[in-house]
């Protein structure tokens, strides 16, 4: 009884050896267009070619065509690009494909995108002013505390 007992335990402990290698699925990328990739397209590139999950670029924009092209021109890797035409329309998309990450210019765009999705703002001259050193947010994107 003692051996079928350690026997037991054994191939149980195995088991659960084997599933903890199994790696988790890599992260999913998300990236604006405007104003975030067009910002720095040389990190956006560099970030996609290396990045290990799949890569969707999210664009508040209406001509399919012109979107792929310019994302084209800058060498961007990418899985799919999607148009969408409502600010909430990006993270609706962000919580269907699973974006784990999500880069993104507007806070506008960002403020309904699911909290388990780590965000980066990306700093430009449409939403920092670089004169004055701070952020320019609408009351409905930021908190003054």
């Amino acid at each position: 009884m003692k051996k079928q007992l350690k026997q037991l335990i054994a191939e149980a402990t195995n088991t659960v050896i084997e599933a903890l290698r199994v790696p988790k699925a890599p992260p999913n990328l998300g990236l604006d267009l405007d104003g975030t990739i067009s910002q720095s397209p040389e990190y956006f590139k560099m970030l996609t070619s290396i990045w290990p999950g799949k890569i969707f670029i999210i664009t508040y924009r209406r001509n399919f065509d012109a979107a792929r092209n310019c994302v084209d021109s800058f060498g961007i890797t990418y899985d799919e690009l999607i148009l969408v035409d409502t600010m909430d329309g990006k993270a609706a998309v962000i919580a269907e494909k699973g974006v784990d990450v999500y880069y993104d210019d507007q806070p506008e765009m960002l403020h309904n995108v699911p909290e388990n999705v780590q965000v980066f703002l990306v700093r430009n001259g449409g939403n920092f002013d670089f004169e004055d050193r701070l952020w320019i947010m609408s009351d409905r994107t930021a908190k003054l505390i």
